[in-house]
C-alpha cells in the first residue's frame, strides 16, 4: 500500500554556507482520509542521494554500489506518523558533493483533496449528501455504503438530538477519524450537511 507524495523541486533551506550545515531538505506528503482510518504510521520510499562509505575512504573506480561515482541514488523507507503535520528526519536527507554531511529532511503532512469529505479541527469530518426526502445514502471515506433512515429516527426519538434541520447538518457521533495522539479508541464525529 503506497502512499502518494508530492516532491517539492528540491527545496532547501539556505541559510548557511558552511560545508558543516548542510541545507534542509523539504518534502511534502498528501495522506488520503482512508489512509488515517487504517493506520496511525505511514511508510513512504523516497529515492535519495548516498554517499558511497567504501569510496568516501579510497576511491575505487570498479565499485559495486557507486561505479566509482562516489555518490549513487538509494531508497529509504521513512516512517511517518499521520497525526504529524510536520515530521522531522535528522540527517534523512540526500547527501549533496561539498558537505561533510546529509541534509535534514523535513516532511510536511496535509490532507489529500477529497472532493465529497473535509476535515473539521483534528478528528471531525464533514460531508455532504444529495437527499430526496426518504433515506439517505451515502458512501463514507473507506468506500463502504451507509443508509440514514432520517425520519424514523426522530419520530423514534420524539426530538432533534442529533438533526439540526434548520441547516440541514446532521451528526453521526463517532464516526469521524481517530485520535492517535490521545487515545486510538476514540473518534471525532461525522457531520453530514442535507442537499
Amino acid at each position: 500500500d503506497d502512499v502518494e507524495y508530492k516532491k517539492t523541486k528540491h527545496k532547501y533551506d539556505t541559510n548557511s554556507n558552511s560545508t558543516d550545515m548542510p541545507p534542509k531538505q523539504m518534502y511534502v506528503l498528501e495522506i488520503s482520509l482512508a489512509d488515517y482510518l487504517q493506520t496511525n504510521i505511514k511508510r513512504i520510499h523516497l529515492p535519495m542521494l548516498a554517499k558511497c562509505v567504501t569510496c568516501s575512504i579510497k576511491r575505487r573506480y570498479g565499485c559495486r554500489i557507486c561505479n566509482g561515482h562516489l555518490y549513487y541514488e538509494s531508497t529509504k523507507i521513512y516512517p511517518v506518523p499521520v497525526n504529524e503535520r510536520e515530521v522531522y528526519f535528522q540527517e534523512g536527507g540526500n547527501f549533496l558533493p561539498d558537505y561533510k554531511r546529509p541534509c535534514d529532511l523535513i516532511i510536511y503532512c496535509r490532507d489529500k483533496f477529497n472532493k465529497f469529505y473535509r476535515r473539521i479541527g483534528g478528528y471531525h469530518l464533514y460531508t455532504y449528501v444529495y437527499w430526496d426526502g426518504r433515506d439517505a445514502i451515502f458512501r463514507y471515506i473507506d468506500d463502504t455504503f451507509y443508509t440514514l433512515n432520517v425520519y424514523n429516527q426522530i419520530n423514534k426519538n420524539n426530538k432533534n438530538e442529533p438533526c439540526d434541520f434548520a441547516n440541514n447538518v446532521m451528526r453521526i457521533n463517532h464516526m469521524g477519524l481517530p485520535d492517535y495522539e490521545k487515545n486510538i479508541n476514540r473518534r471525532g464525529d461525522l457531520f453530514i450537511r442535507f442537499t
